[in-house]
């Protein structure tokens, strides 16, 4: 058996940000940034908060899932 290990990365806690702007604490990063920090690399599996479906980050920024490779806006939706 294959031994999956979940991490939760909680990359900006909301009620640190101080600003005027409501929509400011829901900007995450980019996972091309997250990539470039090693938050996340090709390879790693990712599942997006509240859904089971799993996809194959490449190293593109992209993801690999049963339909073939995806954008990430379009596999999390």
């Amino acid at each position: 058996m294959t031994d999956i290990k979940h991490i939760n990365i909680e990359i900006i806690d909301p009620d640190e940000i101080e600003t005027d702007d409501p929509a400011a604490a829901h900007n995450l990063p980019r996972i091309d940034s997250m990539m470039e920090w090693g938050v996340v690399k090709a390879g790693d599996v990712l599942v997006a908060k509240d859904r089971t479906d799993e996809a194959e980050l490449l190293a593109n920024g992209n993801v690999k899932c049963p339909e073939g490779e995806k954008t990430m806006g379009y596999s999390v939706r």
